[in-house]
């Protein structure tokens, strides 16, 4: 059998991959700017593709790709990628060097796509304003940050974590608001909803 070079010294993920849903801090490694297809929505506008990739952490190095289309409608996802970046982005005509976006990071929420080709990649929410991701960071870093999507702060907390008299105090109230008698315990069919 006869062997064969392929050359993969400039290949480019156009793809990307899936990495878990959430929030990550991403490199830019390649940018790409070139009009809309004639067959997309809005034919014949410049786009700008980004190959990003996870900076740090466990998926570190898997690519997502990002694009972001220059029609008025649009631009907004434009503005949050600059401003990512810590771009500033006064309402006047911006004269703007994708190459020199390489090598920069920024934080953007992932989410799963739709599927393509029976393959589901990941896509990018949004990016979070630069204050907003260097407060995320610092927070990453000294592990104050909540587990799982931040918004657990936002849940009661469990009953065991409450010390024994404050949580007897909570189910008196609740108790006493539903007209059921001080037994400790709360049987749910006694809730008048």
């Amino acid at each position: 059998m006869a062997r064969l070079i392929i050359d993969l010294t400039n290949y480019v993920d156009r793809f990307g991959n899936r990495v878990p849903e959430g929030r990550y801090l991403m490199r830019v490694d390649w940018t790409e700017v070139k009009p809309t297809s004639k067959t997309s929505k809005t034919p014949g506008v410049p786009m700008i593709t980004l190959g990003l990739s996870v900076a740090e952490g466990p998926h570190e190095g898997q690519s997502v790709v990002d694009r972001l289309v220059q029609s008025p409608e649009a631009l907004f996802r434009t503005v949050a990628f600059l401003q990512g970046l810590g771009i500033k982005t006064p309402r006047q005509r911006l004269e703007l060097d994708p190459d020199a976006w390489k090598g920069l990071t920024l934080v953007a929420d992932l989410v799963d796509g739709a599927p393509y080709r029976d393959k589901v990649k990941s896509e990018v929410a949004g990016y979070l304003p630069k204050a907003e991701a260097d407060a995320w960071r610092s927070s990453q870093r000294s592990g104050s940050a909540p587990a799982g999507d931040g918004l657990d702060e936002f849940l009661p907390a469990p009953e065991d974590t409450l010390p024994e008299d404050v949580a007897q105090a909570e189910r008196a109230a609740v108790n006493a608001l539903n007209g059921v008698p001080d037994s400790g315990d709360i049987n749910l069919d006694d809730i008048a909803l």
